[in-house]
């Protein structure tokens, strides 16, 4: 059964972190002083009894005895272990599982010498992104694994991948810029904690097994600079993008646009819309770049920033099969 951890539990929480801990990261980071020093289970249990740890906490309670648990914060997988004891046995398994019917989770750290937990994580369907950090007080790598739908696109200069929580501080960079988002509708954010918001909506839908948008980060030369973004509605894709103003002027967004289209168009998309402010001469440049034709104009436009409301452009891209 899994179940709410509960205070009667943490003594058997703390004993399987400890150990389970010693046993798998001892190897990797041959550091004696933390195994057998710092990593005590009094001071673990303390730690873990705490309230605002213990919500977090689901437990996998075979006939009164726990066996493994797992800490589940927002839409991170914070910890899974499972005591040694019981390995091999379906636990680890049922608990991530779990997790992912029940909770959204999105994604999840692992140390990179970690192979089996990481090929663990990949069959529950999670995939090894390119993203990484340093573990806390040491020389050794966590990497970013995400859920969903492992849908990576490529252009001559750029890369798109699932935008997602791991991007926030570099959304930030131009959602919360009112000269970046002078001509859009929904942006700039009024903080951080809006941008996050976005992002967890984001992570939910690629989720999906059937995503009604999907929004894609454009990375160029490993460093993220925008996005690009295609939402369904009525039988057509409506195509969106924005670019770091530092990255203005190289034609980012038509190649990514681009490569948006060449993807769902391959996959039975025929008809593409976009829509810009009719002030935003860039925009019109990239949606003309995509040979796509201007259909209308039309008033009533409200940018979030602005004080009146202003006009805009529709262009539309039909695609004909051959």
């Amino acid at each position: 059964m899994i179940r709410k951890a509960t205070k009667a539990d943490v003594s058997r929480i703390a004993e399987i972190l400890v150990f389970v801990k010693r046993v798998k990261f001892r190897p990797i980071f041959q550091d004696d002083d933390y195994s057998f020093g710092k990593l005590q289970v009094l001071p673990v249990a303390e730690q873990y009894g705490k309230p605002d740890m213990l919500e977090h906490i689901l437990v996998y309670d075979d006939g009164g005895i726990v066996k493994g648990l797992i800490r589940i914060e927002g839409n991170e997988i914070v910890e899974l272990y499972v005591d040694v004891f019981f390995w091999n046995q379906g636990i680890g398994s049922a608990l991530i599982e779990h997790a992912k019917a029940h909770y959204p989770v999105a994604f999840l750290w692992a140390i990179e010498k970690n192979t089996d937990a990481i090929r663990f994580y990949e069959r529950h369907g999670f995939h090894l992104t390119d993203t990484k950090k340093f573990e806390e007080d040491t020389t050794e790598y966590l990497v970013m694994l995400t859920r969903g739908k492992r849908m990576e696109l490529a252009t001559e200069r750029l890369e798109l991948k699932p935008l997602g929580t791991q991007y926030l501080d570099t959304v930030n960079d131009y959602a919360l810029n009112a000269d970046n988002a002078r001509y859009m509708c929904f942006l700039p954010n009024r903080d951080s904690a809006e941008t996050l918001a976005f992002l967890q909506k984001v992570e939910e839908e690629w989720n999906k097994e059937d995503p009604g948008f999907f929004e894609f980060a454009i990375l160029y030369q490993g460093k993220h600079i925008g996005a690009a973004s295609l939402y369904f509605e009525n039988g057509f894709g409506e195509l969106g993008w924005i670019i770091q103003k530092d990255y203005w002027g190289h034609g980012f967004a038509a190649e990514a646009a681009q490569a948006v289209i060449a993807h769902f168009s391959a996959h039975g998309c025929r008809h593409f819309i976009a829509h810009c402010d009719t002030r935003n001469a860039a925009s019109v440049r990239v949606m003309e770049k995509l040979g796509m034709t201007r259909t209308g104009i039309f008033g009533g436009r409200k940018n979030r920033n602005a004080a009146e409301e202003s006009q805009e452009y529709q262009y539309e891209l039909i695609l004909f099969s051959a």
